[in-house]
């Protein structure tokens, strides 16, 4: 088996254990930092690097990653990823199309919830002290139509 170079960025610590169990037999080096440009020198040798959402793969890190083959970003979208100029360099580019969608929607619903019954401001006023209802009653969502079907 080829021993491949990996290198990961923007790690939380939680990933480390998974990370190091999962790409045993390669050489992996993680980073709990972005990939900038003052990175590069530590992992120029490398043919993968991993990112997260907030390191950016640009024409000019891609030319000092001479033997970068694959970029893969642990998020579902790829807009800090230059495809155009990864294309261009043979670079294979990989995403996680459905990372975290039930999260997505359940955090989304929860956000919903939050604002039909102004949970922020009563919970803002309870902390004061104020347990009065005026103004915080919220409304019902029971009826409510999405704005696509002409609702709220």
């Amino acid at each position: 088996m080829k021993i491949v170079r990996i290198a990961f960025f923007e790690v939380q610590d939680w990933e480390e254990r998974f990370l190091r169990e999962g790409f045993k037999g390669h050489e992996v080096k993680l980073f709990k930092d972005l990939l900038t440009e003052e990175k590069l020198g530590e992992v120029k040798d490398f043919e993968v690097v991993s990112i997260f959402i907030y390191s950016r793969i640009t024409e000019e890190i891609l030319s000092r990653l001479e033997r970068l083959r694959l970029v893969a970003t642990r998020s579902t979208g790829f807009d800090h990823v230059d495809i155009e100029a990864c294309r261009k360099r043979r670079v294979l580019v990989s995403n996680v199309p459905a990372y975290s969608e039930n999260t997505v929607a359940e955090h989304t619903f929860a956000l919903i919830l939050s604002l039909s019954r102004i949970i922020h401001d009563s919970y803002d006023r309870t902390r004061r002290g104020d347990f009065t209802c005026e103004g915080v009653q919220g409304f019902d969502l029971n009826g409510k139509l999405a704005a696509s079907e002409g609702g709220l």
